[in-house]
Order: C-alpha cells, then structure tokens, then sequence
C-alpha cells in the first residue's frame, strides 16, 4: 500500500511529459515558418515608359535655361524599345524675326500656288531655320543594345566623324558627335542612351542627368524578376 503514492507520482510525470512534446505535424507548427517574400521585380514596359515621370519639365527647364513643354515623338521605335523622349524650349521671336519668317511663309505660298512643287531641300532649309531647341534622350535596354553602341562609338571616334570625342558620362567614356548626338553605355543598367540637344555642354549635362536617375527599377525593359538575396 506504500507503494501507491510513488506509483501516483510517476504516472503524473509521464502525463506531464507527454503534454509538453509538440505534434511536428500541427499546422501551427507550419504558420510558425518564416513566411518567403515575393521576388523584387525591376524593369518598366518600353510600351509604358513615361518620359515626363522620369524627367519632370522642370527638372529639364532648369537644364535648358527656360520653361519647356513635353513634345511626344511620333517617330517609329524598334520591338522593346520606348518611343524617344524629347522636350521643346520655345524660341521667343523678335518682332525683326517675325517679318522676316512672315516673308519666307508667304514666298512659299507663291510657289504652291504657281504650281512648283516643294524639294525635300526646301523643306530641310525651312526646318534648319526654326530656332526651338529640342532636349531629348533615347534608350535601348535590349540584350545586345551596349554592344552594337560600344561598335558605333568606336566607328564614330575612327574614320566616321573626325570631330568625335570622348566625354565622362556612362560606364566608359561616352561620345559626343557633330550630328548632335551624345551616346553613351549605362554601368547600372543594360540600357544604352542616345541625348539630344543644341551643345555639348547641355548634351552632357541632360546625359549626366539621365545616367544618375536610371536605375533597374525605372529602366524602359521588359519587367523581370531578381532573386532575392539569402
């Protein structure tokens, strides 16, 4: 009979014992998981790239020295490309200006009337005289975008334009043309870029101002996943 209460005891430790082991397969056991985040995705739709929200027209206005207005281009792009990004610095005429294109518009109405027919280098000459300044950049993200660039910079600095030069944007020196243009291949991207704008100061500075604000996450490319990081 002494030996019951001992007996009691230990039966009561091996229930405790066992109410305190967890079922492995209880779903609260699972809910307890860290939970996996979501892949980062980094890239925009070319067919969705917004110019102005990646460059506001103020942010180009101080460039350009004057308030500028977005001109959207209505030009054809390559598949996976975005439609080049241009912004337009009104020229404010004098009233000299003003007669002297009123007498070349009206010289041109006399010929349509007379029947002559207007010359592709006619209507070049009229264009070359407008004196807007247009501001504007050009990306291409693709796969071999950098390497066809990196091909046209060299061509550019050999035979093909002898007033080409090396200028600090990008992740090797950019060049800078007498087209007009700036070329340069972006270090945090696969995009190449392509500026626009009537000097060479205001090209490297608006490529410089691009080269600072493209990032994976606002890059005109297909959108993609980046594996997160362990």
């Amino acid at each position: 009979m002494r030996s019951l209460p001992f007996l009691a005891v230990a039966l009561a430790l091996v229930a405790g014992s066992a109410c305190e082991q967890k079922n492995p397969y209880d779903p609260s056991a699972q809910a307890a998981k860290k939970p996996v985040s979501p892949p980062k995705v980094v890239g925009v739709d070319p067919d969705q790239f917004d110019c102005v929200k990646f460059l506001s027209i103020d942010e180009v206005g101080k460039l350009a020295g004057g308030e500028v207005v977005a001109d959207a281009s209505l030009s054809a792009v390559a598949a996976g490309t975005p439609r080049p990004c241009q912004y337009i610095l009104p020229h404010i005429y004098t009233e000299a200006e003003k007669k002297k294109m009123a007498a070349e518009d009206e010289k041109r109405v006399k010929r349509a009337i007379s029947g002559k027919d207007t010359t592709i280098a006619d209507e070049i000459a009229a264009w070359g005289k407008n004196l807007d300044k247009t501001f504007g950049y050009m990306m291409d993200c693709r796969s071999n975008a950098q390497k066809e660039y990196a091909i046209r910079m060299d061509q550019l600095k050999g035979k093909a334009d002898a007033h080409a030069k090396d200028v600090q944007v990008g992740g090797k020196p950019g060049v800078d043309h007498i087209g007009g243009q700036l070329l340069f291949i972006d270090d945090n991207t696969p995009c190449a870029v392509t500026i626009t704008a009537p000097d060479e100061a205001s090209r490297l500075a608006l490529g410089q101002l691009v080269q600072t604000r493209l990032v994976l996450e606002n890059a005109p490319m297909t959108p993609r996943a980046v594996p997160s990081s362990p």
